[in-house]
């Protein structure tokens, strides 16, 4: 080694059953084989691999709470979008049921206007991340950032999502008496 240098030996071994049973054996045979060097920061593969990929596994989880958290402000907004519609809509549905429409057709109505809206914001973001994808190639591991499947599955759930957001206003817009409705004008 030149100079100044510490001595760093690193033994790898080969162990049938429990490797971490073989540590202190190994220890024994470093020891009695070279006295003066000292065994330190002896851990199994398994160990060592688990603190090489803490870091990625951590960032990994990072992300996955920031995209849950995106998700459900995601329902959340759409929820208070289409409640927001309805709510200034409350007239002309009350006119609609007052005219004959049933629940299934308010429903249907309200449900229509929440996956336009939804498509609209799906296709936006789908715009965005085939024009900013690249960006983040360097942190997708075996994952090209334009997949199909991947981009598919995750305009799907926002969509299912969306529309279970949507379901409960749709819902309580089917209840709306058209006498209450008028009355409010």
């Amino acid at each position: 080694f030149p100079p100044r240098t510490p001595a760093v030996l690193t033994v790898m071994a080969r162990v049938a059953g429990d490797p971490s049973a073989a540590i202190p054996a190994l220890q024994r045979a470093v020891r009695d084989a070279v006295p003066d060097l000292p065994a330190y920061d002896v851990q199994t593969m398994a160990q060592r691999l688990d603190q090489q990929t803490a870091r990625g596994r951590y960032a990994v989880f990072v992300m996955a709470g920031f995209a849950l958290l995106a998700l459900v402000l995601a329902s959340v907004g759409v929820y208070g979008l289409i409640s927001y519609n309805v709510a200034q809509r409350t007239r002309e549905i009350g006119i609609r049921v007052a005219l004959g429409a049933t629940r299934g057709d308010i429903v249907r109505m309200v449900l229509r206007r929440g996956a336009l809206s939804l498509l609209g914001g799906i296709a936006a973001g789908l715009a965005c991340v085939v024009a900013l994808g690249r960006l983040i190639a360097g942190m997708l591991y075996g994952l090209d950032p334009l997949d199909a499947w991947v981009l598919g599955g995750a305009a799907l759930s926002l969509g299912v999502i969306g529309l279970a957001a949507s379901w409960w206003p749709a819902f309580r817009a089917s209840r709306i008496d058209p006498l209450v409705a008028m009355r409010d004008v």
